[in-house]
């Protein structure tokens, strides 16, 4: 079908996404660029009906350098795969206009977590200002998870050489794919990461805790925590004995000086009352339930990428499905059969940020 190379030195908006300080390809970018392939540039990403997507393995550029990767259509599937032949992610052409299930409820409550604008994943992966965004968190559940993304750039100068439907597509993209990251990660399966090989101890929902409390089980007492600082917030907290735990074997990690909520990369409670926390200025659109529109990428972009809803629900193969909306209802994004389980990312670095992320969404969903 055809090859793309991909640099610093073309795509400068990549030195953005980070993996552990080596820029990478997202994912979606590597989408689009196939679908180019398939539609001679007419269609983004959204409309160009991609189904049953399998990611394999992060594109990474290593030291800076070029990196190629080659496309091609097997009677069955499109695949990826970096110069050396190995795969990147592979699809099918989904048949057909997909019928949406619906919009999820109107929230009747303000967000139940929140993350501003800053790095969720400290000393892993790096979002820059291309690809950030504030994060709210309506629903986490077994069934369903409902994110609204704020504060996205309109078109941050890094993705100039796109053009402006282009680089909406490649930003809402790549939340839309974080949603569903954090999705499968705060289920506690799918990923490597942060525990199994990489040594950590899963962390669960604390027993009794109080409607705020956003802390992991891994508090004093638990295995592998070092035993807390004199005056600090976790010394005061609950005891080991009234803390749920897992025993999975593993030493837990150091997580000696780990940051407290409201630091850098952690989540945030919001509580009611606040300044953005009233659910009719952030409600969940409905939905019209047209198709895909090329064009309201364009819209999008010229009203500031303002309001973005994302929900992810996950099928009983495990498979995810993800579809995102404009603030009022047009339907941007959607993936069917998103499959992230074979990335098998290997940590390491500090995962503590992501690990009190995922407890507190795994509060949530409790």
């Amino acid at each position: 079908m055809g090859k793309r190379l991909f640099s610093l030195a073309t795509d400068p908006y990549l030195a953005d996404h980070q993996l552990e300080g080596t820029p990478f390809v997202p994912f979606v970018v590597l989408a689009e660029s196939l679908l180019e392939l398939v539609t001679d540039g007419v269609t983004p990403v959204a409309d160009g009906g991609l189904a049953d997507l399998r990611l394999e393995a992060p594109l990474m550029l290593r030291k800076g350098r070029e990196r190629e990767v080659e496309y091609a259509r097997t009677p069955t599937r499109f695949e990826a795969r970096d110069g050396a032949g190995r795969p990147l992610f592979s699809a099918t052409a989904a048949t057909g206009r997909h019928s949406l299930a619906g919009p999820p409820p109107r929230a009747t409550t303000p967000p139940v977590l929140a993350w501003p604008r800053r790095n969720l994943y400290p000393a892993i992966l790096r979002h820059g200002p291309t690809f950030q965004a504030d994060l709210q968190v309506w629903r986490f559940s077994p069934a369903e998870a409902v994110f609204a993304w704020t504060g996205i750039a309109p078109r941050p100068a890094s993705l100039a050489c796109l053009g402006p439907d282009r680089a909406a597509a490649c930003v809402l993209g790549d939340l839309a794919l974080q949603a569903a990251g954090l999705t499968l990660l705060g289920r506690g399966g799918g990923y490597t990461l942060p525990w199994g090989a990489a040594g950590y101890e899963r962390p669960v929902p604390l027993v009794g805790a109080g409607p705020t409390d956003t802390r992991s089980a891994m508090g004093p007492g638990c295995p592998g925590r070092p035993p807390a600082k004199p005056g600090s917030r976790l010394a005061a907290g609950p005891q080991a004995d009234s803390l749920a735990t897992v025993s999975s074997g593993v030493k837990g990690p150091d997580v000696t000086g780990m940051p407290e909520q409201g630091a850098p990369g952690m989540p945030e409670r919001v509580p009611t009352g606040v300044p953005g926390s009233d659910p009719a200025a952030m409600p969940l659109p409905e939905l019209d339930r047209q198709p895909f529109p090329g064009e309201t990428y364009g819209a999008a972009a010229a009203t500031g990428l303002s309001g973005i809803t994302c929900r992810v629900t996950t099928a009983s193969d495990g498979k995810l499905t993800v579809e995102t909306f404009t603030a009022d209802g047009r339907a941007l994004i959607c993936w069917l059969g998103l499959d992230l389980r074979p990335v098998g990312i290997s940590i390491s670095g500090s995962a503590q940020g992501l690990i009190e992320a995922l407890a507190a969404l795994q509060e949530v969903a409790a």
